[in-house]
């Protein structure tokens, strides 16, 4: 019969196992996976013996994001294609912007986050979020006794940290600060978040910017 494709998850199991108590021959149970998460688009279910599978259900599951926008058209085509863009979006959102849900990896890529940043800003009240992943960058920024700073990759940096980010991956600093800068509400908001974060974020883009200036090859 058909299987579902799993190559392209590399060392992922995304195998779930469920063992019915030993001399269960009646009775109805639940199953719900629980510290980990799936990303899919077909699920494959195989069984042993006499149980039936009564429902399967999807559950959701990402950071909470307060809707902030609204999009439609006349063609029914793009209004698929705009949810598709929200679905997967917020399917990336798991307190951090990750490159996929579905892989080995799930890490905070930083070209995957600013490229999306805009939009992400459009559609969802995710000002929270980004403040906290702009922390994450300027933690994981390695600073240099002579100014300079280089950015890994990933943030928050749980893999490949030593691996110095190129300007592709390593612009999220100011993009994400700039989006932030530019989608926040006048007023108030505005100065408060200049007020705590402005000094600090623009810290680190110059250390970043001093690093990228000394490198051989010229950006």
């Amino acid at each position: 019969g058909k299987y579902v494709y799993f190559d392209n998850l590399r060392s992922a199991k995304a195998l779930d196992t469920f063992i019915l108590p030993n001399g269960t021959t009646s009775g109805e149970w639940t199953y719900r996976p629980h510290f980990t998460y799936h990303g899919f688009r077909f699920v494959q279910i195989n069984r042993t013996g006499d149980a039936e599978i009564v429902s399967i259900k999807a559950k959701a599951f990402f950071s909470h994001l307060a809707s902030k926008g609204s999009l439609s058209f006349q063609h029914p085509v793009l209004n698929t294609l705009h949810q598709h863009v929200l679905w997967g979006q917020s399917a990336n959102i798991m307190s951090y912007p990750t490159d996929c849900d579905q892989r080995d990896e799930r890490l905070g890529w930083m070209a995957d986050a600013w490229l999306s940043s805009d939009e992400a800003q459009m559609n969802f009240d995710i000002t929270s979020l980004y403040t906290s992943y702009v922390d994450d960058m300027i933690f994981d920024e390695q600073s240099g006794p002579d100014g300079t700073g280089y950015l890994p990759d990933v943030s928050p940096c749980v893999r490949y940290c030593a691996h110095k980010a190129d300007p592709a991956w390593g612009l999220a600093l100011p993009w994400i600060s700039r989006v932030l800068f530019l989608h926040t509400d006048t007023g108030k908001p505005k100065k408060a978040l200049i007020a705590q974060y402005g000094s600090v974020w623009t810290l680190g883009i110059r250390q970043w910017y001093s690093f990228l200036k000394q490198q051989k090859v010229k950006y």
